[in-house]
């Protein structure tokens, strides 16, 4: 997967980027808007893109953009617009084409998870970026809130054995027809929309890539053709082992999200995906909780899928390598 290798620094000196939008939707609203609006001084949203007039009418009105820099298509947006990064937020089946006019119009792109569904798709892309000398990178949020930062850092020097990751949520049933979360053809499913959260937290916990998987995945409830029940072991280069449950179909009060990372002689839980962090030490025998604070200047701590990673990214500029 295409990924920004990159040290975060925070500059005041440096120009303000003008960043395009394509897709103007649910994560667009919960994640990317406040992010930006967070992030004036470092990046500024100039214009967006979505078929569905209601989104972009709406995502223009809050962003306070005239009609002309409101657009359907998103090529028309990428030849009108001068942009230095475009953000793409749109169902997963409609990145790849996405991604190939923002590498062909020589503009620097964040993707939302997962990048593209094919291996093929994966190599055109990357040699699509490659071509024009433009970086492309794909968004995993949640490495960047604060219990996930402090919990990182808290590991260094530890060799963990294991991990036990679980992610449940109690979705109504049955979905509605028209949610490509639950259509297979259009890139849905537990694994691919969710699972791969707690597959990129897992891995970083861990310290140690993933060489070995081992797993099922399937439709237990909803009987729609993506998966709703996803059940993982990974063996990690270092030889150790992690699970990983993600449920769309277990009964729950709400959504729940915990990573148990095992060592010798302590324990770490990261709840929430980073909202909180515990740590269990064997000469305390108690769980303890590890006060955090945000890693990056305009992350909240509760709020975890806004501004945190939009500032890791906008605060080290465009000019970074693109590697595999």
């Amino acid at each position: 997967m295409l990924n920004l290798t990159i040290v975060a620094t925070m500059t005041s000196s440096k120009a303000t980027l003008r960043v395009g939008l394509i897709g103007c939707g649910g994560i667009f609203r919960l994640s990317h808007l406040p992010s930006y609006q967070a992030l004036t001084h470092l990046a500024s949203i100039v214009a967006v893109s979505d078929p569905h007039d209601p989104n972009r009418i709406e995502a223009g009105t809050s962003l306070g953009l005239d009609a002309g820099a409101c657009f359907k298509d998103p090529g028309e947006m990428l030849r009108e617009m001068k942009l230095d990064v475009c953000v793409i937020a749109t169902p997963h089946h409609l990145h790849r084409e996405q991604l190939l006019a923002v590498a062909h119009a020589g503009v620097a792109c964040i993707c939302e998870k997962p990048l593209v569904l094919e291996n093929g798709d994966l190599l055109e892309v990357d040699a699509a970026f490659r071509a024009s000398g433009k970086d492309c990178s794909v968004v995993h949020n949640y490495l960047y809130t604060s219990g996930m930062q402090a919990a990182l850092a808290d590991l260094k020097g530890e060799s963990p054995y294991f991990a036990q990751t679980r992610a449940v949520f109690s979705k109504a049933f049955p979905a509605p027809a028209n949610d490509w979360r639950f259509d297979r053809d259009a890139g849905g499913g537990a694994l691919n929309d969710t699972c791969y959260h707690e597959i990129y937290l897992t891995e970083a916990l861990m310290g140690s890539p993933v060489t070995e998987v081992q797993g099922r995945i399937r439709s237990a409830r909803f009987g729609r053709s993506a998966d709703d029940l996803v059940e993982i072991h990974f063996t990690h280069a270092n030889g150790q082992g992690s699970n990983v449950l993600v449920g769309w179909c277990l009964p729950s009060p709400g959504a729940e999200h915990f990573i148990t990372v095992y060592g010798n002689d302590r324990s770490w839980r990261v709840a929430g995906r980073g909202r909180a962090l515990t740590r269990f030490d064997r000469i305390g025998g108690a769980w303890q909780d590890v006060v955090s604070s945000p890693a990056f200047r305009y992350m909240s701590q509760w709020c975890p899928r806004s501004s945190g990673k939009a500032e890791r990214f906008a605060s080290v500029g465009v000019g970074s390598a693109c590697t595999p």
